[in-house]
């Protein structure tokens, strides 16, 4: 009998919108990397006004710190600079509240196990971390310390029961949730997205501090009373990267703690420490995005707390005011992690089939933890494609694509080298 050969490809578009972008409108200006600039050239702002008080060797730092990033003149409204120069985005576009019942975990992340909430690592050993922190933490002697002038913050843990001595098992599931969301986000790079506490902080350590707008002292975190999160931009990689640690995330001003909510800003908070500015429109300062139900979709440094699939972007959308590619500045700081599978049939890999005959595969979402090795991938860049392969003699061929219940059948051929494609 000869060997048949039914191969798998397997590509995906990372950094695509539903729709086509037309051209940047002119009114939507470009300030700093891209077009440097000095302190006179900003419109008549919050930002200027902050800039024109400080003392000189603050404003000049300040200075340099705009020009080391790109950022539409929307950003303006939402990027602030402490006495000391430098610069942070304070982001105030907050959802609609929710109820509590819908503060319930979405029960397909049931693959997460509640005992493992405080264990979980997206890529154990990878050369970035990031640590999704909802324990609460103690913080002194930041960056965040000195522009507020409160010596030490006694942040709170998450809490939606009311009871912040303990995680309930619902709070436990929303966690897993929050951080599976964010794994997701960062999936394609080299970087461990983890809820249990490193050893230590430095350069390539992001922190993720995910806490109430006031702190067990009753003080107030920066811009806690009114922003979702806030995060000093373009720190990534700094030798003192931990000095403006961590990024904040105000899970109370999320929907109460709604895990999509409080995933969505701590992407976009992880992003602003990465160099990232704003997706927004020529007359908006963030894009809400666009479609209904299943397919509507916002990019993640816009507003995407009510849309169902947001992405990494580059201005892929109409009346976009800014191009800059997401995946490329990211890329700059994590890289991108190793592809996992050939690109083509002759480095086809060979899909595990068990003894009765079954080619079984798992996804994020029934196996978040990557238990189940076979079958799988990671589409890490926009050209990469995974090629998988598995011997069949004549006869019907049935595969069920999960979730869109898509059933595809072929019929093998007795005749050599006869190759079906399937493309997902």
């Amino acid at each position: 009998m000869k060997i048949k050969y039914l191969t798998f490809l397997v590509t995906s578009i990372l950094s695509t919108a539903v729709l086509a972008a037309p051209a940047v409108p002119a009114k939507s200006k470009m300030y700093g990397q891209v077009a440097p600039f000095k302190t006179g050239d900003l419109p008549r702002s919050k930002l200027k006004t902050r800039l024109k008080s400080l003392p000189i060797s603050a404003q000049e730092r300040a200075v340099k710190w705009l020009n080391s990033f790109s950022f539409p003149a929307n950003d303006i409204a939402n990027i602030n600079v402490d006495k000391h120069g430098a610069v942070f985005y304070e982001d105030t576009e907050l959802p609609e509240q929710i109820s509590q019942s819908a503060l319930e975990a979405d029960p397909t992340q049931a693959g997460i196990n509640p005992i493992d909430t405080f264990s979980l690592h997206s890529k154990p050993g990878a050369a970035n971390v990031v640590y999704v922190n909802v324990v609460g933490f103690n913080f002194s002697g930041t960056a965040w310390n000195a522009h507020t002038g409160v010596s030490n913050y006694e942040a709170k843990p998450y809490d939606t029961d009311g009871n912040s001595t303990s995680f309930s098992t619902s709070e436990r599931k929303a966690i897993g949730e929050i951080w599976h969301r964010i794994a997701e986000d960062y999936a394609p790079f080299d970087v461990d997205v983890t809820t249990e506490a490193p050893a230590a902080f430095g350069p390539n350590v992001g922190h993720i501090l995910i806490t109430s707008g006031r702190d067990a002292k009753g003080d107030l975190l920066p811009s806690g009373g009114s922003a979702g999160g806030i995060a000093y931009v373009n720190v990534w990689g700094r030798s003192n990267y931990p000095y403006y640690q961590p990024a904040l995330v105000y899970y109370d001003n999320l929907g109460s703690g709604y895990p999509p909510y409080v995933a969505e800003a701590a992407s976009h908070e992880l992003g602003h420490n990465l160099a990232l500015g704003h997706d927004g429109t020529s007359t908006a300062g963030y894009y809400t995005g666009h479609g209904s139900g299943v397919t509507s979709w916002a990019p993640i440094m816009g507003v995407g707390y009510q849309k169902n699939v947001t992405q990494w972007s580059k201005g892929e959308y109409p009346d976009a005011n800014n191009v800059q590619d997401d995946l490329s500045i990211i890329q700059n700081k994590l890289m991108y992690r190793n592809d996992d599978h050939g690109n083509d049939a002759v480095s086809a890999t060979a899909l595990f089939v068990d003894s009765e005959g079954f080619i079984a595969s798992s996804n994020p979402e029934f196996d978040p933890l990557n238990v189940r090795t076979d079958n799988k991938g990671v589409i890490e860049t926009d050209t990469d494609i995974d090629v998988f392969h598995f011997d069949t003699a004549s006869g019907d061929v049935l595969v069920k694509q999960h979730k869109t219940h898509l059933l595809w059948t072929a019929q093998t051929q007795l005749e050599s080298n006869h190759r079906l494609m399937y493309e997902a």
